[in-house]
């Protein structure tokens, strides 16, 4: 599984920028065309970065796949062990429910950066569409 500090950073290899470290990371986009055959060129790397940012997502929804799996066996580890010790006891039940409780604490703990991952990256993709459509128009009008 991935860090997400290091998806953040294959964000930025991808779109060809440095985004800074820690929590003021940010996103600078700056693209600029003069003629035709430039938005044409800008315009293919837009949609092959695109592609790559969308390979990117699919990564992370697999390592948050991958999360809730682990935890998932782990609750299920939990209540076999709840079943073969005292079937049915008060405290015991008390026991499983809080250690199921705290094995979905950690599930959301681990799972939040890589949402916030997920959330950068439709940011992006999304603002490169923006661009997509900006160049487009351009050379609808600079035919």
């Amino acid at each position: 599984m991935t860090n997400p500090e290091e998806y953040l950073d294959q964000i930025a290899e991808i779109m060809s920028v440095d985004a800074g470290e820690g929590e003021s990371r940010t996103l600078k986009l700056s693209f600029n065309w003069e003629t035709a055959e430039e938005a044409n060129l800008l315009l293919k790397r837009v949609r092959q970065q695109q592609k790559e940012l969308r390979l990117l997502k699919k990564r992370v929804d697999q390592d948050i796949k991958t999360i809730r799996q682990k935890a998932n066996e782990d609750k299920d580890d939990v209540a076999a062990g709840f079943f073969s010790s005292l079937l049915g006891k008060g405290a015991a039940r008390s026991d499983v429910a809080a250690k199921k409780r705290k094995i979905t604490a950690r599930q959301d703990a681990e799972i939040e950066p890589c949402n916030e991952v997920k959330l950068s990256l439709d940011n992006v993709i999304t603002k490169l569409d923006g661009l997509k459509l900006e160049i487009e128009t351009w050379l609808a009008k600079n035919k």
